[in-house]
């Protein structure tokens, strides 16, 4: 992704003298040679970077962002301190007005994971996020009103101890990385107040407990690049809002049983087998859908609330012309790595704000599609926003 450059699509404002009618041809590899080269070179910005220069629909920030910015929301928090410096901490004398703290060590100070045994002393926190710890000191379940903990990028981390059953107050829990962790504590599914559970490139860890039914009020799971089994038993949680769990073993049966969720308005999943579409159409409050696929299904075409759409897969046969009927999509990225085929349906998406094509390169008879978006200059540079375009990976 670091070779992204903007490759701009006139609209219909462009005048027949600059650009060449191609509405019945393929556009010639002179031009559109011709046409980059006559374009700046952008180096490419991080997701995080680009939500927060522009303007998108939440739905959309939600998709682009997923979770690998998920703690940018946090740092936001105008009292939230940040610091490497543990020797710092030690030397605070009045710790009751600190309610956010973001401790940031490296693998140079890992072995100084221990002494973070004196946020004990800090009896107000809130939120805690820590990253590059090897051991979680058994005082940190014992924070009486944390209800944010995310502990990022803990690749030294062995284990978590089942004394985080503690944080009876705890909301939102974020593991990232524990690549050798070999298995999630019970602890944690005694978490009752728990509405956002994320779990992030773990290594060999096998499998979710289906004791995870029991956590009522949660709201929100993604389980991501770990290639978990899934347990059947999410399909009962009514509750559900958001739900991401690609790249993970996901059992036949519990297709249709997710397709039952009413209430979920976010949806990330792999889909193996055409088959495993039937029923998705249900979903009719979802907003987001994040796939990963070789087949693509008509039934998508009947989300009518659908505001953000990312497709991703090694192929697709075709491109159901149903997608068109999507009129309230305003987020859209198509990642299939050998595509041959050029999405034209993009055209029919007049309140588009964000489109990105990450395997365009392949697409060798890609039209020269004029479109008349009027918000899309909203996902591209300042200095290009007087045209409308779309993003490319060349």
């Amino acid at each position: 992704m670091k070779n992204l450059i903007y490759l701009l699509v006139f609209t219909l404002s462009c005048t027949s003298s600059s650009i060449p009618d191609t509405s019945k041809e393929s556009l010639p590899s002179t031009e559109t040679k011709r046409l980059v080269k006559r374009l700046p070179t952008i180096n490419y910005e991080s997701q995080g970077n680009v939500i927060a220069k522009y303007s998108f629909d939440q739905e959309v920030n939600t998709s682009i962002m997923m979770d690998a910015f998920l703690t940018e929301h946090l740092k936001k928090i105008p009292d939230l301190i940040e610091t490497n410096n543990i020797d710092y901490l030690k030397q605070l004398e009045d710790v009751s007005h600190i309610k956010h703290l973001y401790i940031v060590l490296s693998m140079k100070n890992v072995n100084r994971s221990h002494e973070l045994a004196l946020l004990s002393k800090f009896k107000q926190l809130e939120t805690l996020i820590l990253t590059t710890v090897e051991v979680i000191p058994p005082e940190i379940f014992n924070l009486p009103k944390l209800k944010t903990l995310h502990l990022l990028y803990v690749q030294p981390l062995i284990e978590i101890p089942e004394s985080i059953r503690n944080l009876k107050q705890l909301e939102d829990l974020s593991i990232v990385n524990p690549d050798k962790i070999k298995k999630l504590p019970d602890g944690i599914y005694e978490l009752k107040n728990l509405k956002t559970f994320r779990l992030i490139g773990f290594g060999d860890i096998g499998s979710i407990s289906s004791k995870i039914q029991n956590l009522n009020k949660l709201e929100s799971i993604t389980l991501r690049y770990n290639n978990l089994k899934i347990p059947l038993s999410i399909g009962n949680m009514k509750n559900i809002k958001s739900l991401v769990i690609d790249n993970n073993s996901i059992p036949n049966e519990l297709y249709d049983t997710i397709y039952q969720l009413q209430n979920l308005n976010t949806l990330g999943i792999r889909i193996d087998n055409r088959e495993n579409y039937d029923g998705i159409s249900k979903l009719q409050n979802l907003k987001t859908l994040n796939i990963r696929s070789n087949y693509l299904s008509k039934e998508i075409g009947q989300l009518k609330k659908l505001k953000s759409l990312f497709l991703y897969g090694r192929f697709v046969d075709e491109y159901p012309k149903e997608l068109c009927n999507l009129e309230y999509l305003r987020g859209l990225s198509v990642g299939i790595e050998n595509d041959t085929i050029a999405p034209e349906f993009i055209s029919s998406f007049d309140q588009l704000e964000y489109l990105a094509l990450l395997y365009s390169e392949k697409l060798k008879n890609l039209k020269l599609l004029r479109f008349g978006l009027n918000n899309l200059p909203d996902s591209i540079p300042y200095n290009l926003r007087h045209l409308n375009g779309i993003m490319m990976k060349l």
